[in-house]
């Protein structure tokens, strides 16, 4: 990935605001049932409008990227890949195992081993003096299609409510499901397309307003130029994060499931993503 961004943070809010896109596979109606880590339950106490709720998030998730974190993260990430066959079999695998740490005032990926086989010491360090010559060259950063943002231009593509209250690792989290409006959505780039056919389910700390986890799905297949560049015929999403110390919520896990085609080329797959043992980096700190 060109001038790595943390990954995770990035599928975060590519999940996040991807929850832009995510509203929950559950009608908006049903939406009051056992969930995996808790019961969403109604309250006598008067709960924020969506609006409200998810200005607030913006605030926080602008407020980390002011700070800097995703440039001082350590930690181990492991990401898997498994191809599919029609019943969901697994036909193929890949597990790469990476080390994450600050170097030049970036996020370096280091892969450490592939399906369980490390890589030489001599790989690793052509790795890392590759990643360094990119960021010395200080080449433009290109523009994304795929990249999503958590903002205001984001969510004003959905309508939101706000379900309830739920509790998520001891903590308590407003429930809220969305939707796309009704009408003509904005379709500025390749990613657009399936955020205008996404609904969701979206997990935010009630004291601080992080997110906790978004719940997505494609509700409707999405073609680019009428199926002649692809087809997505099938996306599922669920981004999990944690609280690492007050106020900084960081990627834990991401599982995505999906099915289409590329110009000729089928895909039938679903990821793992995983970070663990999560530290910040001292603002200052020596590259390694």
């Amino acid at each position: 990935m060109s001038r790595r961004h943390f990954a995770g943070q990035r599928l975060v809010w590519t999940c996040a605001l991807a929850a832009g896109v995510m509203l929950s596979y559950l009608p908006l109606a049903g939406l009051l049932a056992q969930t995996a880590s808790g019961t969403l339950r109604q309250t006598d106490e008067a709960l924020p409008p969506a609006k409200e709720i998810i200005e607030q998030a913006i605030e926080r998730a602008d407020w980390m990227l002011q700070q800097g974190f995703e440039s001082r993260i350590i930690c181990k990430h492991v990401s898997i890949r498994e191809d599919l066959g029609d019943e969901r079999e697994v036909k193929w695998k890949e597990e790469i195992l990476y080390e994450v740490y600050p170097v030049d005032s970036h996020t370096y990926y280091e892969r450490v081993a592939v399906n369980g086989k490390p890589l030489t010491a001599e790989e690793r360090k052509e790795r890392k003096e590759a990643f360094r010559e990119e960021v010395a060259e200080q080449a433009p950063a290109k523009k994304d299609d795929t990249e999503i943002k958590f903002n205001a231009e984001l969510v004003s593509r959905y309508r939101a409510e706000t379900l309830g209250l739920e509790t998520v690792n001891g903590r308590q989290a407003y429930v809220l499901a969305f939707e796309p409006r009704d009408g003509k959505l904005p379709v500025r780039r390749r990613i657009d397309h399936a955020l205008n056919h996404s609904r969701g389910k979206l997990w935010i700390d009630k004291s601080e307003f992080g997110v906790v986890r978004v719940q997505f799905d494609l509700f409707k297949p999405v073609r680019l130029w009428g199926g002649i560049i692809g087809r997505m015929g099938a996306l599922e999403g669920r981004l999990e994060q944690f609280r690492l110390q007050e106020g900084v919520w960081l990627p834990q896990r991401v599982d995505l499931y999906m099915k289409g085609r590329v110009l000729f080329k089928s895909f039938h797959q679903q990821r793992t993503l995983t970070w663990h043992d999560t530290l910040l980096a001292p603002k200052q700190i020596a590259s390694k």
